[in-house]
């Protein structure tokens, strides 16, 4: 782990939060991805997070999900933004405003410097959604991996 993620996340947090991803995807279809990016490339500093986060969402293979059921929780640790980011099939169903309620209580973690506490606190929310309106078949694979991705 880079020194930037380690301030932010200890490696007890990161195994929690993969816990956290692993527990919610019992119980669904979907595909919880949280991506911590510790650099802005000169290439992408004048992009939007939410471009930046599309970019990773693709680079992860999050839009082969079957039913397009992928989420992507993208946080730009340099310079402290981040973006969730639902596949077309989670956003034909979930209100338009569903992101944002996630959204501002993830901020309001990271704002007390309550990094696992937002990102946990989000998967959980998400996860409420997902098995309500995706639920788990019984053919179901976990398709992507379920620890934090740092780079």
């Amino acid at each position: 782990m880079g020194l930037l993620a380690a301030t932010l996340l200890t490696d007890a947090e990161l195994k929690r939060i993969a816990s956290a991803i692993t527990d919610v995807e019992r119980g669904t279809v979907g595909e919880l991805r949280v991506s911590v990016k510790q650099r802005v490339s000169a290439a992408e500093r004048n992009l939007p997070v939410r471009e930046r986060a599309l970019r990773e969402f693709y680079a992860l293979g999050m839009e082969k999900t079957a039913g397009k059921t992928g989420v992507l929780l993208f946080i730009s640790a340099a310079d402290r933004r981040f973006h969730i980011l639902g596949d077309e099939g989670i956003n034909a169903v979930v209100p338009p405003d569903f992101w944002d309620g996630i959204a501002a209580r993830m901020a309001g973690e990271f704002t007390h410097g309550r990094f696992a506490d937002g990102i946990v606190d989000a998967v959980v929310g998400i996860g409420d959604v997902l098995k309500t309106r995706f639920p788990k078949t019984a053919s179901d694979t976990n398709e992507l991996s379920d620890d934090v991705v740092i780079s």
